[in-house]
C-alpha cells in the first residue's frame, strides 16, 4: 500500500486541480464512500421519526442513518481494499436484539441496498442480506494501533444538525503506521455557491461539498456530486488573517453540549474580531472558511 503520495505542484493554486495523478487509490476510494453515505443521508434525513432513533451510552440521539452510513462506508472500502481495518462509532450490538433490533436492522439493511444498488458499478452480486450488513457494521470494530493501516470513520457527525436540517459531516481519515495521513469530508447539506461575508449561519443547500486532504498533496473541494472529485476539484487555499477585523469565527450552535459563546465572545473582543460569529454543526465548521467570500 501507498503511504504517502507525490507533492502536488498545482496545491494551492486554487484553480481546477490534478490531484487525481497525485493522490493514492485509497483516496479516491473513500471519496466514493463518503459520497455514498452522503447520498444516504440526505434521502433520509427528511423522514426521520423520534421513534426511529436508539440511544448511545452517551445518550446523544443516533438514528438508522448512523448505521446505513457505517455499512455502506465499510462495504465500499472493504471492496478494493479488504487489508485496510476499520475504527468506527456503531456497533451492531442493538441490531441484533430482539424484534425491535431485527426491525431496525430490517430498514437498516434496506437503505444499504437501495443506495448500493446506484452506485458505480452496482451493488457487486445483488442485494446484501441482513446479517451481511450487521457484520459489515461490526467491521469498525478494529482497536486501530500504530501498526498497519487503518480507516477512521465517524459515520454521522453533528447528530444534533442533522436530525434539525443544518451542517453536518461524514468523517473519514486514513491512518498509516499510526500517522493520520488522510482524510475525506462530506458535508451533504452545504452550498458550493459561496457563502457572504457576515453571514451567521451556513444554509442547507444541495448538491453539498466534500473535500479530500492527504500528505503531500494539500486539500481539495468540489461539489458533492462530482463524478470525480479528485479530477473536477479545486485546491483549498489558507489567508493570513492581519488583524481581528479580517477574521471569521466558527461556534456550536446553543442546544450543543460544546457551546460556550460568552467564552468565544471574550475571546473574539480579546483578537479584535468584529464579525459575528458563524453558528455550525460538527467538523464542518473546519472546513467552512474556504466557501466564505471575500466581500
Amino acid at each position: 500500500m501507498r503511504v504517502q503520495a507525490t507533492s502536488s505542484a498545482g496545491a494551492g493554486a486554487g484553480a481546477a486541480s490534478t490531484a487525481a495523478a497525485t493522490f493514492p487509490g485509497e483516496m479516491r476510494r473513500a471519496c466514493e464512500a463518503v459520497q455514498l453515505a452522503s447520498k444516504l443521508c440526505v434521502a433520509t434525513q427528511l423522514v426521520l421519526q423520534s421513534n426511529e432513533k436508539v440511544s448511545k451510552q452517551d445518550d446523544s440521539p443516533v438514528t438508522i442513518a448512523d448505521f446505513a452510513a457505517q455499512a455502506v462506508v465499510s462495504y465500499w472500502l472493504q471492496q478494493e481494499f479488504p487489508g485496510i481495518a476499520l475504527v468506527a462509532e456503531e456497533s451492531a450490538e442493538c441490531l441484533r436484539d430482539g424484534a425491535e433490533g431485527a426491525a431496525l436492522l430490517w430498514r437498516v439493511t434496506d437503505l444499504v441496498n437501495q443506495v448500493l444498488a446506484d452506485a458505480p458499478g452496482g451493488g457487486g452480486s445483488g442485494p446484501l442480506s441482513s446479517a451481511v450488513v450487521a457484520d459489515l457494521v461490526d467491521r469498525g470494530a478494529s482497536q486501530g494501533g500504530r501498526t498497519g493501516a487503518h480507516w477512521i470513520l465517524d459515520p454521522i457527525d453533528g447528530t444534533k444538525g442533522f436530525i434539525n436540517g443544518r451542517q453536518y459531516a461524514i468523517a473519514l481519515a486514513l491512518m498509516v503506521e499510526g500517522e493520520v495521513v488522510g482524510g475525506v469530508l462530506g458535508c451533504p447539506n452545504m452550498p458550493w455557491d459561496a457563502v457572504p461575508r457576515g453571514a451567521t449561519s451556513i444554509p442547507t443547500a444541495a448538491p453539498g461539498v466534500i473535500f479530500a486532504a492527504y500528505k503531500g498533496c494539500g486539500t481539495v473541494v468540489a461539489p458533492m456530486d462530482a463524478a470525480a472529485p479528485l479530477e473536477v476539484g479545486r485546491f483549498v487555499r489558507t489567508h493570513a488573517a492581519t488583524s481581528g477585523a479580517e477574521a471569521t469565527y466558527m461556534e456550536s450552535w446553543g442546544d450543543s453540549i460544546v457551546a460556550d459563546h460568552g467564552r468565544t465572545a471574550q475571546l473574539a473582543a480579546a483578537l479584535g474580531v468584529q464579525a459575528p460569529p458563524v453558528r455550525i454543526d460538527s467538523m464542518a465548521g473546519a472546513y467552512t472558511r474556504s466557501l466564505f467570500s471575500s466581500t
